[in-house]
């Protein structure tokens, strides 16, 4: 593998994107269509991105391509905001995971909070 493959960020990235890739795979097929697609792509790219970043000579190109990544980023974060409101990703933490994101199980909405 190429030097990219021993960044820790990559491999972050590498990881999310296949735990997304395979938590959308379960959703219904309008889901998949609507926003899964879409959030595949932006999480694919931030890898790719980081990778093709490293192919680059100049440092300005470099720079170039890490602030698309971080572009992508930012739009992975929009699609899962948009699946936790529509009850597809429910919850977002700040966990030792390597995502810190867990899934739905269902394709229904999280269960509201019990009332006093």
């Amino acid at each position: 593998m190429s030097a990219f493959g021993d960044l820790d960020v990559y491999r972050r990235a590498a990881a999310f994107a296949d735990e997304v890739y395979w938590a959308v795979g379960g959703w219904s097929s309008f889901d998949r269509f609507a926003l899964g697609g879409q959030l595949v792509r932006a999480t694919d790219s931030i890898r790719a991105n980081i990778a093709e970043a490293l192919g680059r000579w100049s440092a300005k190109d470099q720079r170039r391509m890490l602030y698309m990544a971080r572009g992508s980023a930012y739009e992975t974060e929009h699609w899962l905001e948009r699946a936790a409101v529509r009850g597809l990703w429910y919850r977002m933490t700040r966990s030792p995971t390597p995502t810190g994101c867990v899934p739905c199980s269902t394709n229904s909405s999280p269960s509201p909070e019990p009332k006093d």
